[in-house]
């Protein structure tokens, strides 16, 4: 139980500091400077798929830890805990824009009245959406060539002995 405990905690921590960093990303995109909404943005799009690789990897450990007696219970408990932060994760800044536009005025330019915020939103999806691709691609190409560049480290002091 107390691994358990230690468990929640963690992955708790891990989601708060997640919602703090989406928070930070929200407020520079509320800016009125074009730049620092710009940032806020680019900032968010780059910050999504590094948050979920790092927790990933923390729960894998954690999971680990708590030494779950089938595997069947190991995946359900790992799912478990990669879905409600990748949930958080990736849609908590859409959810604000969706349901509080009144929030969100980037430039001054959103009129809730008139056209709404869908001209904002569509353009900060558009811009997360491909820059999210873009680091999820750069991540998978530098983790694919560490782990090569030591497989073959270990290949050759293993043929040296």
């Amino acid at each position: 139980a107390p691994k358990l405990i230690v468990s929640k905690v963690i992955s708790a921590f891990c989601i708060l500091v997640d919602l703090g960093f989406i928070a930070g990303c929200i407020k520079m995109k509320q800016s009125t400077n074009t730049t620092m909404a710009q940032g806020g943005v680019i900032l968010q799009a780059i910050g999504i798929p590094i948050f979920s690789f790092i927790y990933t990897m923390i729960a894998v450990k954690l999971t680990d830890i708590e030494n779950w007696e089938t595997n069947t219970r190991y995946q359900d408990e790992l799912t478990s805990k990669l879905t409600i932060f990748n949930f958080i994760n990736s849609y908590t800044a859409l959810a604000y824009a969706i349901f509080i536009p009144h929030r969100w005025v980037v430039n001054g330019t959103c009129d809730k009245d008139k056209r709404g915020c869908f001209e904002e939103l569509s353009n900060q999806l558009m811009a997360t959406f491909i820059i999210q691709i873009g680091t999820n691609n750069f991540l998978q190409t530098i983790i694919g060539y560490v782990k090569y560049r030591m497989n073959y480290a270990n290949l050759t002091l293993t043929l040296r002995n």
